[in-house]
């Protein structure tokens, strides 16, 4: 960065002021020689952001002092301190290495060991690297979150006077492989609680056995400060085992809101029943709502969306088998690539807290004491259930928004309020009494239906002359032979 910011800066002296400039940069001094030439040359030692010799001369004007000014200040931290890694081989090595690690820091496991019950491993104000190192990190008590992100003005209330962006961060790795992180998070507590930070799991494995419990809770903010408050990153190697809910977006009894919640799924591997679940309290439908966006990886689970969030899917994988792959009571979703998939039987059961239905691959439910709103949109990628998609109803009348224009779909299909969303796509069922107006389907592969977009208007029709008519024309035109295709219909 120092070096970057030191280039730009003499680019810009060649460019704004027709100089020649010669000079070095590099670790321990930031300028050694630096060489102006017009008309006359001035030399500049700087050896330090606080010691320089000789003297500024008459040609370099407030503007280009002021370049060297915000380098010097900008670069100075950067050369102050070298990233650390703290080695942690039992509990009071760990919140050491917590305590006093800086940003950039890593905390490497070098033992397995257990942390004790009544300590909170909590990442404030930094952004810090665990690297399990193979090795397995034990939390005694998890019931309310015992490895905790979170800044510190997030606290007693998310979004009371607090200010983004976020300060606190927590990347999990694992440089050697076979690194756990193991806890029994009952009491519907969590392994991991991310309340204005970030989370980047690219490694290792989270095992958590309570079925009450959660392996990663994120909390959003009160107030709608912006995107990014709360952010979670699954990707690369990491595995999240779980016996409860794997990631849930939650609330509390003073947080009713959701705003500035993220969720990205690039890679990993998530395996519990209850994959993704989104709480649904709030009721906002408008500003900085949870996002969730789903391009690569393996969720062995279903989604379960109950709040206002926007869902996105392009990638990656969802195999649920005791659950729907996708079940919307509220909020949007947008499908144009990947594989969701639900094993088991299909069934719908009236449900005002929790999920209502199992074997739809994707499914939109209408609850009048959820926001509701749900607005599908399927492009793309592969959706199979016993029943691929339905549309059912828990309570209320509001319907969903749907439209199908492309994807492939195994298994039925089955509506109990909607018509005519159906304009593309590859089906086992035969999607005739959802299509779109003007639209009709032809048999495809394997006994399939492929939709059909509306017939091409027939080509007009050409004059067709009688043969007597040919003739006489012939015979005016001096005995010119004329013959006339007639056009297939």
């Amino acid at each position: 960065m120092h070096i970057f910011l030191w280039q730009q800066a003499i680019k810009f002296i060649k460019f704004e002021y027709n100089l020649c400039v010669t000079g070095s940069v590099y670790l321990g001094y930031i300028l050694d020689s630096l060489t102006l030439t017009q008309g006359c040359t001035v030399t500049e030692m700087i050896r330090s952001p606080r010691e320089a010799s000789g003297s500024i001369a008459g040609h370099f004007s407030a503007r280009l002092f002021l370049w060297f000014v915000a380098a010097i200040v900008l670069v100075a931290p950067t050369l102050a301190r070298a990233a650390t890694t703290w080695t942690a081989t039992d509990e009071a090595s760990l919140v050491s290495a917590i305590t006093n690690a800086a940003s950039g820091d890593t905390l490497q496991l070098g033992a397995d060991f257990t942390v004790g019950a009544t300590t909170r491993l909590w990442i404030k104000d930094k952004a810090l690297t665990l690297d399990l190192n193979g090795h397995t990190l034990t939390l005694a008590s998890a019931n309310s979150g015992q490895i905790y992100v979170s800044d510190s003005d997030a606290n007693p209330q998310p979004g009371a006077g607090a200010s983004l962006p976020t300060l606190s961060a927590l990347t999990i790795i694992d440089s050697t492989g076979g690194g756990v992180i193991a806890a029994n998070a009952s009491n519907n507590g969590a392994v991991i609680f991310v309340n204005k930070g970030k989370l980047d799991i690219e490694g290792g494995t989270i095992n958590q056995t309570s079925s009450s419990g959660r392996a990663i809770d994120v909390l959003g903010s009160n107030v709608d400060l912006g995107p990014d408050y709360s952010v979670v990153t699954i990707g690369g190697s990491a595995v999240i085992n779980c016996s409860g809910w794997g990631i849930n977006i939650s609330t509390s009894t003073s947080v009713i809101h959701e705003f500035g919640v993220a969720l990205h799924i690039t890679g990993g591997t998530i395996n519990t029943p209850a994959a993704i679940t989104v709480n649904g309290t709030p009721k906002d439908t408008t500003g900085n709502i949870p996002q969730i966006t789903i391009t690569g990886g393996v969720i062995n689970g279903g989604i379960y969306i109950a709040g206002y969030t926007d869902v996105s899917m392009s990638g990656g994988a969802i195999d649920s088998p005791n659950r729907s792959g996708i079940e919307m009571k509220s909020g949007t979703l947008n499908v144009t690539g990947g594989s969701i998939t639900s094993s088991g039987p299909a069934d719908h059961t009236v449900n005002n807290s929790g999920p209502s239905t199992t074997g739809y691959g994707i499914v939109a439910v209408a609850n009048s004491g959820y926001a509701g709103n749900v607005d599908i949109h399927i492009s793309g990628g592969s959706i199979t259930g016993e029943v691929a998609f339905g549309s059912v109803i828990d309570s209320g009348t509001a319907d969903p928004k749907v439209s199908i224009s492309g994807g492939s779909f195994d298994g039925d299909l089955a509506s109990e309020n909607i018509t005519s969303f159906i304009s593309g796509g590859t089906f086992t069922d035969d999607p005739t009494p959802y299509l779109a107006e003007g639209l009709s389907v032809v048999p495809g592969p394997g006994g399939s239906f492929i939709v059909k977009g509306p017939s091409s208007a027939s080509a007009a029709a050409v004059p067709t002359l009688e043969p007597a008519m040919l003739a006489l024309l012939a015979l005016a035109l001096g005995g010119f032979a004329f013959a006339q295709k007639r056009r297939r219909a």
